[in-house]
């Protein structure tokens, strides 16, 4: 098993114990926060960081 084999079973883990709607929103929260501290100039990459999550969190809840 290579390193990447091993993060993707963590994060398979804690999504299935946390809940995927639990996580997404979670780092919703934490790019709606850098937004407001950086007053908007991170939006572009806040909303990067939110869909690539999203996708992710499908991903892993499909397999």
């Amino acid at each position: 098993m290579g390193l990447l084999d091993g993060a993707k079973n963590q994060a398979d883990n804690a999504i299935d114990a946390i809940g995927g709607d639990k996580v997404k929103d979670g780092v919703d929260a934490a790019t709606d926060k850098a937004d407001e501290a950086t007053g908007g100039a991170s939006s572009a990459a806040s909303e990067r960081v939110d869909e690539a999550v999203d996708g992710v969190v499908d991903e892993l809840a499909n397999n």
